[in-house]
């Protein structure tokens, strides 16, 4: 699903068996949540925020360096 932020950049959120696989890899520490305004609200952002910090807190993946 491709979708536009109010800059008009594109967003891209992949589906497999209607599991969100941004999230998954911003949950298993493979990827990072980038907002590039504070104010600006993106879908899923919330729950993107908080798988990060769930994996910033269990150290996996990129918040796992020594």
């Amino acid at each position: 699903m491709l979708l536009q932020d109010k800059f008009g950049r594109l967003l891209g959120y992949v589906f497999v068996d209607e599991v969100n696989l941004n999230i998954e890899l911003v949950r298993n520490g493979l990827a990072k949540v980038v907002l590039y305004e504070k104010r600006a609200k993106i879908k899923y952002q919330d729950e993107l925020l908080m798988v990060e910090k769930e994996a910033r807190e269990k150290r996996v993946g990129i918040w796992n360096a020594k």
